[in-house]
């Protein structure tokens, strides 16, 4: 098997802050570095935005709560909703209420997203290295493995 899941039961995985102000915290729920593909809950306050960012792989996102505001678009995602992002699609969102949402992410290689400046210069990218490390610090010590029955 491929994939890698967490060992927790994803009520008991710690959240993980993925920005230095702790609006966006993160548990990573399975991954595997074959099919380069990642699932995870994200949690982002409310007032977060940001800024542009690319995602360089497909994403599919279901809103479980809250309310996201994309600007390159103009389409706003709320309870219940779900959005499909192509590769490459570059975007700006704002979360305007605190949310919580499941994304999916499918590469082609072992980059998810790409921050960006005004001038779309590329500042940071989320890699697969990234999630590694992060199911890894989420995980029972630190080894992930299947997660229990029914879970």
């Amino acid at each position: 098997m491929n994939t890698q899941f967490n060992n927790r039961k994803t009520s008991q995985i710690p959240w993980l802050a993925i920005d230095s102000e702790e609006k966006i915290k993160a548990k990573v729920l399975s991954l595997n570095r074959s099919d380069k593909t990642v699932e995870l809950l994200f949690k982002i306050k409310a007032g977060y935005r940001s800024g542009p960012h690319r995602h360089t792989c497909e994403t599919r996102i279901y809103v479980i709560s809250g309310k996201i505001i994309n600007h390159s678009i103009k389409e706003t995602f709320e309870q219940g909703d779900y959005c499909f992002q192509a590769s490459n699609d570059t975007h700006d969102e704002e979360f305007t209420k605190n949310s919580l949402i499941y994304v999916n992410y499918k590469s082609k290689n072992d980059r998810f997203v790409e921050f960006l400046d005004e001038h779309s210069n590329v500042l940071d990218t989320l890699t697969m290295q990234h999630f590694e490390e992060m199911i890894l610090a989420q995980s029972k010590d630190g080894s992930p493995k299947p997660p229990p029955p029914g879970v």
